[in-house]
């Protein structure tokens, strides 16, 4: 009842679907009325049986015009009144009756348009939320062909209930089981059980194929064969509870999207099969964007992880068990609940630093930072930016919830700095890396954010990033004006190696900050309805960071968005923080 209850609410909630699906009927049905009607009214003329025909019913009238009529009038039945269409149509689905060809041939019609609004019917009701006209039918044309791949496969399977299994209960099962009936009740009740097994045959492949529809859309699936298995696989994990135990072996690959290894530095993040998201229209389990990032639903991690002695280790949760094996390695155990994801990292390089955030009214955190050894200089800095994170997004947002947080300073050219993940995130910097610049503060302060825009509100990273990373952007930047002086142009030579600070030309925060500029370059692109793995890959990253910062300070300049002001003094982060 609460998944009835629940459709019927989201059907409310689009009425102009629900009226398309009804003029779409109208659209195959009315014309079809028309024409019997016209040919009734030239087969009775004006006639006594023309009066009783529409005062009541002149059965004899009607058997005569059935044993005269052709094309479309054949299909006209006294029981085509009322009630009788529902018992009529029943009675011939269920006995396999054959329908006329002009009434299969608007079914198939009827058929093929629906299979053409599927995607944008099944697009607005699964996700909930409002579509334009042109949104909703570019869903459907995207989703067209795939449905008339699926239609295939299903025709196939109805072929084989209705051409072998119809047959196979009703002319041959069913009469052997009545062969020495002599009460004509008890055969009725032999035929209504063969009706209900047949229907339930034929209300199990139907809702196969349904859902497998949603799959297909929730999931962005181009495999029908896919989202049928996705569908059977739904059904039988919902028969009743289950555990899952999954063998797997992953292969670390050389660093590519922050996750790998080169030399002896490892970020292992990514790395083990994921369960989708189980959700009110069913599980969501997207197969990976390149333009889009992850969402995985929340749960207890309790995780062991071998490595070689005297390597430090980071990882998500805290570490609660430390075990020395004959064999010179380590095995370290973390342990974490309510998060989303786990990742973790190794390298015999690491320098271990540690520090502790306090504030009178927010909860203490405990900081541990994995640096490079060429960055030993640069600590204070890491530490100071997450301690401004920790405290301006705790009394903006809430407190940040852990207690612990683990900063991961990775290798260079790695490819692993900039990424967040639960309780523990990589930053990025330079082995020179002047003040001024926000270098490592600034990529610090917006990943360490990450645990609030993404560990604690956990969105849907493949079809909103731009909860995530805007707000997480907007945030940032104000809480990097609250800390820091403005920055100033920087730019570096030789290979990237040397930067060289021009202190006579400041990037005002007006203009910087606020993403105005990198908005610009392509404001003329994708919706920011759009889902995200649906953007022009080239343009995703100024819908989902530049434009969500932008209308977030618009909102901010016009008074929607409040900016509080700062309970520590204002000054450079040393001394503030």
């Amino acid at each position: 009842m609460r998944a009835w209850r629940e459709g019927m609410r989201r059907v409310n909630r689009a009425p102009a679907v629900l009226l398309g699906v009804w003029a779409l009927t109208l659209l195959v049905s009315l014309p079809l009325t028309a024409v019997v009607r016209g040919m009734l009214a030239q087969h009775l003329g004006s006639s006594l049986a023309a009066d009783t025909a529409a005062s009541g019913v002149n059965y004899d009238w009607m058997q005569e015009f059935s044993d005269q009529a052709t094309g479309l009038g054949v299909t006209f039945k006294p029981t085509i009144i009322g009630f009788g269409a529902v018992l009529d149509n029943l009675s011939a689905f269920m006995d396999d009756i054959e329908r006329p060809v002009v009434i299969v041939g608007a079914a198939s019609f009827y058929i093929l348009l629906w299979i053409f609004v599927a995607g944008g019917v099944i697009d607005r009701y699964a996700r909930d939320r409002a579509t334009r006209a042109h949104g909703f039918f570019a869903t459907s044309g995207v989703f067209f062909f795939r449905f008339l791949r699926l239609a295939a496969v299903q025709w196939i399977v109805y072929a084989f209930l209705f051409g072998w299994m119809h047959p196979w209960l009703f002319d041959r099962l069913y009469p052997r089981m009545t062969h020495e009936t002599s009460v004509e009740r008890t055969a009725f009740v032999a035929r209504v059980a063969l009706y209900l097994v047949f229907g339930v045959l034929i209300a199990a492949a139907t809702m196969i194929f349904d859902y497998a529809k949603v799959r297909a859309v929730v999931e962005d699936r181009r495999s029908m064969i896919g989202a049928i298995t996705g569908a059977l696989g739904f059904i039988r994990r919902n028969c009743g509870a289950a555990v899952s135990e999954v063998s797997w072996t992953a292969h670390v690959p050389r660093t590519f999207a922050r996750t790998g290894a080169i030399g002896n530095f490892f970020f292992i993040a990514q790395w083990f099969p994921k369960i989708g998201v189980l959700q009110d229209e069913g599980w969501n389990c997207h197969q990976f964007h390149p333009g889009t990032e992850f969402f995985s639903d929340y749960g207890v991690y309790d995780v062991s992880l071998t490595v070689p002695s005297g390597w430090p280790l980071g990882a998500t949760g805290v570490q609660r068990d430390r075990v020395e094996n004959n064999d010179r390695t380590t095995t370290h155990r973390y342990y974490q609940e309510d998060v989303h994801d786990f990742a973790w990292t190794t390298s015999p390089d690491y320098l271990e630093r540690d520090a502790r955030f306090e504030h009178p009214v927010l909860p203490a955190v405990d900081m541990r930072l994995l640096l490079q050894p060429e960055h030993a200089g640069q600590a204070e800095r890491h530490f100071n930016a997450t301690r401004t994170t920790l405290k301006y997004y705790g009394e903006w947002y809430g407190a940040y919830p852990y207690g612990h947080i683990t900063i991961i300073d990775p290798a260079y050219q790695s490819g692993a700095g900039g990424m967040e993940y639960p309780t523990i995130f990589t930053a990025g910097t330079r082995w020179l890396a002047p003040p001024h610049v926000t270098t490592p503060e600034g990529v610090t302060v917006h990943e360490a954010g990450h645990q609030f825009w993404y560990g604690i509100v956990g969105n849907n990273e493949f079809e909103d990033a731009w909860m995530d990373e805007g707000f997480n952007t907007f945030s940032t930047a104000r809480a990097v004006a609250e800390v820091y002086d403005p920055n100033y142009l920087a730019l570096r030579y030789f290979g990237g190696f040397i930067p060289w600070v021009f202190r006579d030309i400041a990037l005002g925060r007006e203009t910087e900050g606020n993403r105005l500029a990198g908005y610009r370059r392509d404001a003329k692109s994708d919706a920011q309805s759009t889902p995200t793995y649906r953007y022009f890959p080239a343009t995703g990253g100024s819908i989902t960071y530049n434009k969500t910062a932008l209308f977030q300070n618009r909102l901010a300049h016009a008074g929607y968005v409040a900016r509080p002001e700062p309970t520590w003094p204002d000054s450079p982060a040393a001394d503030a923080i």
